[in-house]
């Protein structure tokens, strides 16, 4: 049966303080967050992805209960061995789950339901940057029925399909309805920037009841009405679900170019939840615009160059 440990296998870019990229896991990449500049990737929407994913994970391991707990790891600059091992086994205690293939539980994932997973799609669906259906190919000219991705690809796409993601014939959009600007707070090193961009929730939201997504065993029914969220989930939102479909073949990485030895050509794919508790939700890394009439996220507009959005950037 295939295998990919996201903790332990080699999928996340970063930049070394010297200068040189090189790809990580999830517990190599934190223990050594403070001699990496930063996360990097040719897609924006994955490197978000995976800064989200990081953040979100520390959040739910360090679960910090006021701005001195952050600030006493700060000083300690580097995440404690002990800390991650610890969150780790506490999230695998009742069965694996940063198993991007796990039968069970597979990474960011729905689990095969016969009742629910009827739609087998193309990969290609996961890359926003990729022409699908009958959209116009620009840059790229292949079929999406072409595309074969290897794990990491997938990996590092499951990171930012939810967040990303638009409401239309695929499903309902993300946790802040069309997607809006991301803002992170970037620090001198990977270490710091992470500490930096966690956020001590309010109390009027739940901070992990539902828990995070891959230790939330809910069961996501297509297009069902969620009016609640918790912090931890709400960073971590899936409404979309999906299931990869791997295969051992040696093969190309469409996306990348990269050779592998496991290649996924097609997921079960169809809409997932639909979030109606935006009243609720307060994203932590997203810039909102205060008027007399409401509070709202500050999202791109078309017509609209992206520099006269930095008043609200600085002033959020």
């Amino acid at each position: 049966m295939t295998h990919f440990d996201v903790l332990r296998q080699s999928w996340i870019p970063a930049e070394g303080i010297d200068g040189v990229v090189k790809e990580y896991g999830i517990l190599d990449i934190l223990l050594q967050a403070k001699s990496l500049r930063s996360i990097v990737d040719s897609s924006p929407l994955f490197q978000y992805g995976m800064y989200r994913l990081l953040i979100a994970l520390l959040s739910d391991a360090i679960r910090p209960r006021n701005i001195d707990d952050l600030l006493e790891l700060f000083e300690q600059g580097e995440f404690p061995l002990e800390l991650l091992n610890n969150y780790i086994a506490e999230c695998e205690k009742d069965g694996p789950c940063f198993d991007l293939f796990d039968k069970h539980k597979p990474f960011l994932q729905s689990a095969y339901d016969e009742d629910l997973d009827k739609t087998i799609r193309s990969v290609a669906l996961l890359a926003y940057e990729l022409p699908s259906g009958n959209n116009t190919t620009h840059f790229d000219h292949r079929a999406e029925s072409e595309h074969a991705f290897c794990p990491e690809i997938c990996a590092r796409a499951l990171t930012a399909i939810n967040v990303f993601c638009t409401a239309g014939l695929q499903g309902p959009s993300g946790i802040n309805g069309a997607p809006p600007w991301y803002v992170l707070v970037r620090g001198g090193n990977l270490f710091e920037t992470l500490i930096l961009n966690i956020w001590i929730p309010n109390l009027e939201l739940p901070f992990d009841d539902p828990p995070i997504a891959w230790r939330n065993r809910s069961r996501i029914i297509p297009g069902q009405s969620v009016k609640r969220t918790s912090y931890l989930y709400g960073l971590t939102w899936q409404p979309r679900r999906i299931l990869l479909q791997p295969l051992e073949e040696n093969g190309v990485c469409s996306y990348s170019g990269k050779l592998s030895n496991v290649m996924i050509r097609q997921m079960y794919f169809q809409k997932g939840w639909k979030f109606e508790g935006y009243a609720l939700w307060t994203d932590p890394h997203t810039p909102r615009s205060i008027s007399e009439d409401a509070v709202s996220s500050v999202k791109p507009r078309e017509g609209k160059a992206v520099w006269r959005d930095l008043a609200p950037f600085l002033l959020s």
